[in-house]
């Protein structure tokens, strides 16, 4: 590993490729408990997420309802992931879900970036900034987590570059699609319309 990025997962958000390249040559992971360490995480940032943003500050009673709530994000990640691992087994699947997990970054950084709104901003500077910047800055995670997710999909489960797109799609239209659902349910299309003036 580059001696610059002591973090995998900093070298996987900047530098995808080379990353999941060398990981992969390294075998096997921590165990079970490093394999949950990711998904976890982004569990507990969900779950301050939604806290921040219906009260302003993490009460125990919101965090755990948003961190029970936000729970099924990454069981459906890795349950859609079991589908495209079995058809090619290039490492242990628990090896395969911690080095998916790693390409959260994107995701990871935004979801700070919107608790630290909420946290610090009052409520109606928090809806200005996330309403105007967010979106902005929303479109930039997703191409640039499609690009780690590709960069996944060609290293790790070695995949051509015509399927690695199409297992990309599929991926992304399961557990997107699932996942704004029961995030947006019938309020969130609206709303969208209505931000983007369409």
């Amino acid at each position: 590993m580059n001696s610059s990025m002591r973090s995998p997962d900093v070298w996987v958000m900047l530098r995808p490729a080379a990353a999941y390249q060398w990981l992969v040559r390294q075998g096997a992971g921590e165990g079970t408990w490093g394999v949950a360490q990711r998904p976890l995480f982004m569990v507990l940032l969900l779950g301050c997420l939604v806290s921040l943003v219906t009260a302003g500050s993490v009460s125990v009673r919101l965090f755990a309802a948003g961190a029970i709530n936000a729970l099924f994000v990454p069981l459906l990640e890795i349950g859609v992931l079991a589908g495209l691992w079995r058809s090619r087994r290039t490492a242990s699947f628990s090896r395969t879900v911690d080095l998916f997990f790693m390409g959260h970054g994107p995701w990871v950084l935004w979801l700070l970036l919107f608790c630290a709104i909420w946290a610090f901003a009052s409520p109606i500077q928090a809806f200005v900034l996330t309403g105007r910047w967010m979106w902005l800055l929303l479109g930039v995670v997703l191409v640039w987590s499609a690009y780690v997710d590709f960069c996944f999909l060609r290293y790790v489960l070695r995949e051509s570059a015509p399927r690695a797109c199409a297992k990309l799609l599929v991926l992304r239209v399961i557990t997107w699609g699932v996942g704004l659902e029961i995030f947006g349910g019938g309020s969130l299309w609206p709303e969208m319309v209505r931000k983007l003036g369409i």
